[in-house]
């Protein structure tokens, strides 16, 4: 099952970050901060929103860091990326998106392109990742992970999603969830691994800024 987040009140939040009602909703008006983050629930004194503590702490501070060099849609641009609209050319970023070439030799076989989305892209650079290395050393996991990859992909709108990974009896699954779903598992499979992709979708859009 989903571990659950700590959260924080609207109330201690606009105290701890010290920013106004107006602008919290602002941001969320220009998507800077998803949707998703807040959560209305019912309180002994009524309903009160509520957000995951870790992640909207964070993404306010990023956001006061950056509204004096960046503007409102550049802001927008690297906090939720647009999935599909991008096309990259994988020979040309391998390198500066410190990619595994033997994934990326992979996804173009295995798809027959030498192009990706941005979605597509953040699979490989997570499935380059050395801590995730394990899950995909065998080259049947990778061409399972993949070709999920391209199903999925028509269906994404965004990266607040989160990539699932189950064994079951040897066998690696592979399951995208929206941040805001529940996942359970049932008895014949255990949960590996969780990997938000909004925290590495970050990470990219650096390197490809730079």
């Amino acid at each position: 099952m989903k571990k659950t987040e700590e959260e924080i009140s609207k109330k201690d939040l606009l105290r701890l970050t010290k920013i106004s009602y107006g602008q919290l909703y602002r941001w969320k008006r220009q998507k800077l901060i998803p949707d998703v983050w807040f959560v209305k629930k019912s309180t002994l004194s009524g309903q009160e929103t509520f957000f995951p503590k870790e992640k909207i702490l964070e993404r306010i501070n990023a956001i006061l860091e950056m509204k004096e060099t960046h503007s409102f849609d550049e802001m927008s641009d690297l906090f939720s990326p647009d999935v599909q609209k991008q096309t990259y050319q994988l020979e040309n970023i391998i390198a500066e998106a410190t990619l595994s070439i033997k994934h990326v030799g992979a996804f173009m076989q295995y798809t027959e392109r030498t192009s990706c989305s941005f979605f597509e892209l953040l699979c490989i650079y997570i499935s380059s990742k050395d801590e995730f290395a394990k899950y995909f050393s065998e080259e049947k996991n990778l061409e399972t992970f993949y070709r999920s990859v391209v199903n999925w992909q028509k269906q994404v709108k965004n990266t607040l999603l989160e990539l699932y990974m189950g064994d079951a009896d040897g066998q690696i699954i592979y399951i995208l969830a929206s941040v805001d779903n529940q996942i359970f598992f049932d008895n014949n499979m255990q949960m590996i691994e969780r990997i938000s992709l909004d925290e590495y979708a970050k990470s990219l859009q650096l390197y490809l800024k730079d």
